[in-house]
């Protein structure tokens, strides 16, 4: 009976410790609902930004933030002279383009390839030169006027030179040299620098209202010139 019973000792220390050594819960075991896994699964990293396309409008094109006017009155008086008298310029501009200069009209025209010419007594041009300094002194060089006017006088021969003369072609010309125009009453600063001013004027397209636009204005040397914001159109 003795040994029976210390076998029966040795058998139950023998489950006793299988049971210890089990584990309690497998990487793979399921989970009973309500429990928490054992190994739960690691959360998604979050989806990298979307990079906008080349033609896609990013936050860094679109217009910035209105910059306030600058209001020092020496400042904008002397912004509004200097754009006053570019833009008186380019109104005398607007006449050469449209042939509008004064002739002599007490003479019979010259006739040249079927386009009547009379000569130019307007002082300030005596030569086509003249003209083409007169643009560049006003507009930036090889910049909208000068495309426009070349091509004008590349097609129509507007302006002749004959016996050390300009002449014009007298026919009419309907066409401007822009169909926008700038209102300088409405003139705010924006920018004036050694070499740069930028102002916002109300503008015109064919005489109807089309909004503030920004024009800038650049120094060559001692001249101050439009830009081609100057052209509306």
């Amino acid at each position: 009976m003795k040994r029976i019973a210390i076998l029966t000792l040795v058998c139950l220390l023998l489950v006793l410790a299988g049971c210890e050594s089990r584990p309690t819960g497998g990487g793979n075991a399921s989970s009973l609902p309500g429990e928490s896994p054992a190994n739960p699964p690691q959360s998604a990293s979050p989806p990298p930004a979307e990079v906008p396309s080349a033609g896609q409008p990013t936050e860094s094109t679109a217009a910035g933030p209105a910059r306030d006017a600058i209001t020092d009155p020496g400042l904008v008086i002397l912004a509004r002279n200097t754009v006053a008298e570019l833009l008186e310029r380019a109104a005398l501009a607007d006449l050469i383009y449209r042939a509008q200069l004064a002739y002599d009209s007490s003479m019979s025209p010259m006739v040249w390839d079927d386009h009547r010419y009379q000569p130019v007594t307007d002082e300030r041009f005596y030569t086509l030169e003249d003209i083409r300094e007169f643009l560049d002194s006003t507009f930036i060089r090889g910049g909208e006027a000068t495309r426009r006017f070349d091509e004008l006088q590349n097609s129509d021969a507007v302006y002749m030179p004959f016996n050390g003369e300009l002449y014009v072609n007298i026919e009419p010309r309907m066409t401007p040299l822009t169909l926008g125009g700038w209102d300088i009453d409405t003139l705010e600063l924006l920018l004036m620098e050694d070499r740069e001013i930028e102002v916002m004027m109300q503008t015109t397209m064919l005489g109807k209202p089309e909004g503030p636009k920004i024009l800038r204005i650049i120094r060559d040397g001692d001249n101050w010139l439009l830009g081609d914001s100057f052209f509306l159109d």
